[in-house]
């Protein structure tokens, strides 16, 4: 190894793949390799151990390899146990070459699943893998642990550190419950001497009296699950945690709550803020960040009132299920406490606002964010501002972010805004388009975020809007600064149209772009020319990251799944032309908000035709009041001489690959018309029948004479019966009859409906003789003729019946 790298250099590399998986291939090299490694880790572990996060180690933080977990599909529940056997292997690899490692981010979504809502929801591993898996944790050392309950239970996760219990400084417990056999109460939490953080988002208030040194926290993040009926005595212990820079206190929510139980948390919680039990916040002088799972109604007085500067204000908390969302409602209601001050205070100093907020069924987004906003603006400390919120029932958001009225909509003045903040970040989980936000945006604007999880049905009208948003921020004079922009949209393809709208308007400027969305059209064709087309759009770009999906199709399978998939990606950017020396190509998901959130979003929609007709009619008609030249199909065409599959493409098969065809829906209409065709001629043949036979019935003598060919012709047209000819005694015999066999209208409707599209040929010819009938049988000693054909005509058969829309009509 001395001949071929020196040792200094060999060094330097095992310094930064400490990691990654990178140091197991370089511990198997040979003797004088693991001499080197042991050296290096032994020097880089001295003050503490190194930090290992699992999903770089295990994945390299491949954004490839990441799906949500599918209940439905055992095959998921499977691969995430093997998952879990190849970590317990390359850990116990890890140990040969020192315990002198502390484990980070030991979850599920590190082996690349996400949950949809929330891990303690996963399947848990077999009991085997749970024993190995704590054989091999507690072989680790490290001053941080988080408990996953997808690795084994919560309770076996504390005995294997219960042997260190004085080193630990960063303790995260999940959504564990306070059960006797965690001993909590009795063992952990009095042990816990050097403890700094402490995170619990299932807390039992009740014990926090047992942490010793509750001067050293630091950071506390709580959220209390209360059981029975508490009171606000028993929160005062949080007054002893006097250090703490980070706060967040919020309560879990009951399933399907009454009004009274949602009452008694929302006065406790306030109460607990109230200044006439005690200022909770005076207790707190070093306090930096703080989060609230309802707003107080006076908080913004407090904080101005004592002169506490904060760099971050948190209204709810994040988590994958969004199930500890502050309201839209009490934080308006403490913005508006705040106005109403006969003496006015001055804003709070706060630099960056965080708001994840949940709407109410009363009242809709148009009345909540234009509020939110125009007070949001009147802070001129503010720096970043986070705006996340979840839709619900009727709360959409397609009306204007703009309290204004048209005439100053439509005037080029802008709106005076006290705020100066430069990020602005936008996520919504529902139906919600960008009229006018523009407006409610300072010119010292440098960077913009915007995620939409847009329904699948309906989501598309909120297109125009995003467009003509971007087309707004494109404006040098009102947003002169903006050289960062991040924008994902699920439910609806449309990464093509950004990929035009962002290119013509923001491109010439922009530094940062991440442009996430389904895509149009998936052939590779395509794909290649509109990446050949993007370095030209965004000329000045250090970074640009776009859809997974999109970079799936110019990537092979095994660059997908291999350790050096970043190289992969520059090497896909060198070969379309991309200056890699300046300009990253990346990949990834919004929010990037440093929680493990991540927004699902549904599967998009295929139009029909005339659905996408229709949809493409409106965007040009939008495009055109912009005044945008949408680039046609053989503007995007370029050279590619040079292909991978080595085969030249002709103009008129750029043309035919261009050109957006859905030709199995064409193919599925004609069939379709076909038949509707075919099946109006059949009725059209039987109403000519049944006017033949009601004009026959009037003569009796022709009756006698051609009763056989009768009995025959109805039993063609048994479909159709004059409902002005039937009786309800008659209808009423049929019913008896019908549920004496088992059968109830809508099933009769039915099985009328699956006859009426039958075939012509599968019905009984006209020229029929009696002898091949079964009524032959029946009416062989039966009645004369003419009462025969009488009787005949009034005892309808049930399974005939075609059911009308008016029933008075029938009636009569």
């Amino acid at each position: 190894m001395e001949q071929e790298l020196p040792v200094d250099i060999f060094r330097r590399v095992v310094g930064f793949s400490t990691n990654s998986r990178s140091i197991l291939d370089l511990w198997s090299l040979n003797d004088t390799a693991r001499c080197a490694i042991e050296q290096e880790i032994r020097k880089l572990s001295k003050n503490a151990p190194i930090r290992l996060d699992i999903h770089r180690f295990f994945l390299e933080s491949n954004p490839f390899h990441r799906e949500f977990f599918g209940f439905a599909e055992k095959i998921h529940k499977k691969q995430l146990h093997d998952k879990i056997r190849e970590l317990a292997r390359l850990l116990e690899k890890l140990l040969e070459i020192g315990a002198k490692f502390q484990i980070d981010n030991l979850t599920a979504a590190s082996l690349g699943f996400q949950a949809e809502h929330d891990e303690q929801h996963l399947p848990r591993a077999p009991f085997m893998l749970q024993k190995k898996m704590m054989h091999i944790l507690s072989r680790f050392h490290g001053n941080s642990i988080s408990i996953s309950p997808v690795f084994m239970r919560p309770s076996r996760m504390i005995r294997t550190f219960r042997n260190r219990f004085d080193e630990i400084t960063t303790l995260d417990l999940g959504t564990m419950k306070s059960l006797a056999s965690c001993q909590l109460r009795s063992v952990v939490f009095p042990a816990l001497q050097n403890l700094e953080n402490l995170t619990w988002n299932h807390a039992n208030h009740r014990i926090l009296h047992k942490i010793p040194n509750k001067n050293r926290i630091k950071s506390l993040h709580l959220t209390c699950h209360l059981v029975g009926r508490p009171r606000f005595p028993e929160f005062e212990v949080l007054k002893e945690f006097s250090n703490l820079e980070k706060f967040y206190l919020g309560f879990t929510v009951p399933i399907n709550p009454s009004r009274m139980e949602m009452e008694v948390l929302l006065n406790l919680y306030q109460s607990i803020w109230s200044r006439k039990m005690g200022n909770l916040l005076e207790n707190f002088p070093k306090i930096r960040e703080i989060g609230f799972w309802n707003s107080p109604e006076k908080i913004f007085q407090q904080l101005s009132k004592y002169e506490i500067s904060l760099e971050t204000l948190n209204f709810g908390s994040l988590n994958q299920s969004l199930s500890m969302l502050c309201s839209f409602d009490s934080i308006l209601q403490s913005f508006f406490k705040f106005e109403e001050l006969e003496n006015a205070l001055e804003p709070p100093k706060i630099k960056h606002l965080n708001m994840n907020l949940h709407t109410m069924p009363a009242v809709g987004l148009d009345y909540y964010l234009p509020n939110l906003m125009n007070r949001v603006n009147q802070f001129p400390d503010l720096q970043t501002v986070s705006l996340l919120f979840k839709c619900i029932f009727h709360a959409q958001m397609t009306s204007s972010w703009s309290m204004e009225s048209k005439k100053e909509k439509s005037s080029k003045r802008r709106p005076i805004f006290e705020s100066t903040y430069t990020k602005f970040q936008l996520h919504s989980e529902g139906l919600c388009g960008l009229t006018d936000l523009d407006r409610q945006l300072p010119p010292t604007l440098e960077s913009c975020s915007i995620s939409l999880n847009l329904p699948a049905d309906g989501g598309r009208k909120v297109i125009p809007s995003v467009l003509k948003f971007i087309e707004k921020l494109g404006s040098m004079n009102d947003f002169p600064e903006l050289v960062e922009f991040h924008i994902q949209i699920l439910g609806v393809k449309c990464f093509e149209t950004l990929i035009h709208a962002i290119g013509d308007h923001l491109g010439p400027h922009l530094h940062k772009v991440s442009i996430y969305a389904p895509l149009n059209c998936t052939e590779k064709s395509l794909a290649k020319r509109l990446m050949s087309r993007i370095p030209e759009l965004f000329p000045k770009a250090t970074e640009i990251s776009i859809s997974i999906d999109f970079l799936r199709i110019l990537l092979k399978e095994s660059a997908q799944s291999s350790a050096q998939w970043p190289e992969k990606l520059t090497k896909l950017a060198r070969k379309h032309e991309f200056n890699v020396e300046n300009c990253k190509l990346t990949t990834g998901r919004l929010p990037r908000c440093g929680s493990q959130f991540v927004c699902k979003g549904d599967e998009p929609r295929d139009l029909t035709e005339l659905e996408e007709e229709l949809g493409i009619s409106i965007l040009e008609e939008t495009l055109d009041g912009m005044n945008v030249e949408l680039l046609d199909d053989d503007d995007w065409i370029v050279d590619d001489d040079n292909d991978e599959d080595g085969e030249c493409i002709d103009e008129e098969e750029d043309y035919d690959n261009t050109e957006i065809v859905y030709e199995s829906e064409e193919d599925e209409l004609d069939g379709l018309e076909a038949k509707l065709e075919r099946e109006s001629d059949r009725r059209h043949k039987k109403w000519e029948k049944k006017n033949k036979v009601m004009i026959d019935s009037d003569d009796e003598e022709e009756e006698e004479e051609n009763d056989d060919d009768k009995e025959n012709q109805d039993d063609d047209t048994h479909d159709i019966v004059d409902w002005d000819k039937l009786d309800e005694s008659d209808e009423d015999e049929d019913e008896l009859k019908d549920r004496k066999h088992g059968l109830f209208d809508d099933e009769a409707s039915e099985s009328d409906g699956e006859d009426e599209f039958e075939d012509e040929d599968e019905e009984e010819p006209e020229g029929e003789d009696l002898e091949d009938s079964d009524d032959e049988r029946l009416f062989e000693h039966g009645p004369s003729k003419k009462r025969r054909f009488e009787q005949q005509k009034q005892n309808a058969k049930r399974r005939c019946i075609v059911i009308s829309d008016d029933d008075d009509d029938d009636e009569e």
